[in-house]
């Protein structure tokens, strides 16, 4: 098992900037390196390729049970969660996090759990919140946190999150984060420690969401729950509140940042917006075609009724659809704003 673990999680905007990350590495790094880009469900990546090339360090897909090694990188393959268990890779389609598989946390989470002070967390370009919450995981165990300089980022809200809650290390430009990942690798370092009780209740399942449903079997009321809905299962969120940053879970195990809740939610209302702007014209179009039969049965009084009924169903539909086309946030408009508002709340 290597003394040390390095792992990057990187989304919108960041391969470039991962490629350079890894040309700049020494072939005789004392690490491991594990990588978590997301990717679409069923997207070949060549990224294990491109890292091999890019670099002395030889890339590869990861695979369930492999094992860690010095000198190696790892790369998280599409619609799997990589998970470090001990001094093996594991893979699994588990829940969504922040609509992501692969996402960062779970990596992050368990790479803090299996390597505690042995372990560097870096947080590359991209978008929402992932990685923030797993990146406090490493930084409570005393590994070393780095955040890409959201200034020469493509997308800046993953770093610019990270560095709002996690109190950071060191915020560096791209060409400086191999000089602090080859220091961190080779800084002396005790033996990895085998995780503990404590540190596997380390996840919000583990935490609080199963004992609430322990006390809820025993008919015992819990008040941890929130009022919202997951959007992807509809189960019941619980909010979790990891110092200063908030995450909501539901116990089958999809997770969300508050950013990307509200962006959920977004998504959702406009769903149902135009869910009931097709029931209004379908509802029109039958209500019509009632009112022609009417009259020809000579229910004059009756198809006209129909018809009036009709024409306040277009009415009520235009309504909706302008309500769509100019009121539903953007979802980048949502996550500025709620960063804007957490900033301001923070001075």
């Amino acid at each position: 098992m290597p003394r040390a673990l390095i792992v990057i999680g990187a989304s919108a905007g960041g391969i470039r900037v991962l490629l350079d990350v890894v040309s700049r590495l020494q072939a005789d790094i004392p690490a491991a390196i594990m990588v978590v880009v997301h990717l679409p469900p069923y997207h070949r990546t060549q990224l294990p390729e491109l890292l091999s090339k890019a670099g002395p360090l030889p890339a590869s897909s990861a695979q369930d049970g492999d094992l860690i090694r010095d000198g190696h990188i790892y790369v998280a393959p599409p619609d799997h969660h990589m998970l470090v268990r001990d001094d093996r890779i594991e893979l699994n389609r588990g829940p969504r996090e922040n609509r992501a598989r692969p996402a960062i946390d779970p990596l992050f989470r368990s790479a803090a759990r299996a390597y505690r002070a042995n372990v560097a967390g870096v947080i590359l370009s991209g978008m929402q919140g992932d990685g923030t919450v797993g990146l406090m995981a490493i930084k409570s165990q005393g590994g070393m946190t780095i955040v890409q300089d959201p200034q020469e980022t493509a997308y800046s809200a993953m770093p610019e999150r990270a560095i709002q809650y996690v109190g950071v290390d060191r915020i560096a430009a791209a060409h400086e984060i191999p000089e602090l990942l080859m220091e961190f690798a080779r800084a002396p370092r005790p033996a990895v420690p085998r995780p503990t009780a404590e540190n596997l209740l380390s996840d919000p399942e583990a935490q609080l969401i199963q004992p609430d449903l322990a006390r809820q079997a025993e008919g015992m009321r819990s008040g941890q729950v929130s009022t919202y809905s997951c959007p992807e299962c509809g189960g019941t969120l619980w909010q979790l509140d990891e110092g200063p940053a908030s995450t909501f879970n539901c116990h089958v195990g999809h997770s969300y940042s508050p950013e990307m809740l509200v962006i959920e939610k977004s998504e959702s209302l406009e769903t149902a917006l135009w869910s009931a702007v097709r029931t209004l014209v379908e509802r029109a179009t039958l209500t019509r075609q009632l009112a022609v039969r009417l009259r020809k049965a000579g229910r004059e009084a009756e198809g006209a009724a129909l018809d009036e009924q009709a024409r306040a169903d277009d009415e009520n539909m235009l309504l909706i659809r302008e309500l769509i086309l100019n009121a539903t946030p953007n979802p980048a408009d949502v996550t500025n704003a709620l960063q804007e508002a957490e900033v301001n709340r923070a001075s």
